[in-house]
């Protein structure tokens, strides 16, 4: 299953909020299955945007027609939206899937057409022409080497590579139930199930989150709450929903906790590297209009007002 995210717009270009969202197979009129997440929980087709026109949703590799219709907007239809999770191949994944090549073995590179269905290569493949596939071939999970597969590599949002400075004790928020985040791009397509992090000042009964949220604010991943009540401990929390699927894209880093005491090893970047990124009214580090709820992340960030009065935890995600 690949996850859909997007947005509604009225006539003039204002959010859509509450409008509805139908998603068809291409070219037909036929509603798709579609999920709440990752193939386990269907969800309503049609159903509705939320009060900013963000709708989202998982469906099985194919291609999609996807109509919106509410107030103050002319009907429209965006056609053909490609859905593809190369990590996975399921019986719902339709016939307009990637196809798959097979039987061909190579030393060097090769240009132009390609007719086989499977490659085994040990040079360059270049098709200066269209890739022809036999019909009815899929691209199966296994034909891939995915990025990051369990127990291989990871990433650390905010720097992507390891941060080159930290501090041993950076306030997770200043607030009780702020939510900070720290946009980033990620220059590749990953699966992820968990965040390891260190907590340098825990206080009792606290519990706190971390997490990703989409580009329009989302939330994507998170470990539903972790207590942050032990001192100088490092740990591992799972990720809800796992494993979940980013694609390359920008993306937020979010923090939260129930106190605003509680300290965790943090890139320290904040001062003079933060206050770069903001220049110009930036809002790609700041905190969401929308609090946590007992130290957990909500579903959608709200409006971003930009600071860099919190450095980012320093965690890493992976598999």
């Amino acid at each position: 299953m690949q996850h859909y995210s997007s947005q509604a717009f009225t006539d003039i270009a204002k959010p859509a909020g509450g409008a509805t969202i139908t998603v068809k197979l291409a070219g037909t009129n036929t509603n798709a299955t579609i999920y709440s997440d990752d193939g386990v929980t269907t969800k309503s087709n049609p159903f509705s945007a939320d009060s900013l026109g963000h709708f989202d949703f998982y469906a099985a590799s194919g291609k999609y027609d996807i109509t919106i219709t509410g107030t103050q907007l002319t009907t429209y239809t965006l056609p053909n939206q490609v859905v593809f999770d190369p990590f996975e191949q399921t019986a719902a994944d339709t016939g307009m899937a990637v196809k798959s090549m097979t039987a061909l073995s190579l030393s060097g590179p090769i240009s132009g057409p390609v007719t086989a269905t499977t490659i085994s290569a040990s040079g360059l493949i270049s098709a200066n022409a269209g890739l022809i596939v036999a019909s009815g071939q899929l691209l199966t999970a296994d034909q891939i080497l995915p990025l990051n597969s369990s127990g291989v590599g990871g990433f650390w949002p905010v720097s992507i590579a390891m941060p080159s400075n930290y501090q041993s004790g950076g306030n997770m928020v200043n607030n009780s139930n702020d939510v900070w985040v720290y946009q980033f791009f990620l220059p590749f397509k990953v699966q992820i199930g968990k965040v390891s992090y260190r907590i340098a000042n825990g206080v009792a009964a606290s519990t706190g989150d971390l997490g990703i949220f989409d580009i329009f604010g989302n939330r994507l991943a998170y470990t539903g709450g972790f207590t942050t009540a032990n001192s100088n401990t490092t740990s591992t929390t799972s990720l809800l929903g796992s494993p979940i699927t980013l694609n390359a894209g920008f993306y937020y880093f979010a923090q939260t906790n129930s106190s605003n005491i509680v300290t965790i090893v943090a890139a320290n970047i904040a001062g003079g590297p933060g206050s770069i990124v903001i220049s110009g009214g930036s809002k790609t580090w700041g905190t969401a209009a929308n609090a946590s709820s007992g130290g957990v992340l909500p579903a959608t960030l709200g409006t971003i007002t930009s600071s860099t009065l919190a450095n980012p935890a320093w965690v890493y995600f992976e598999r």
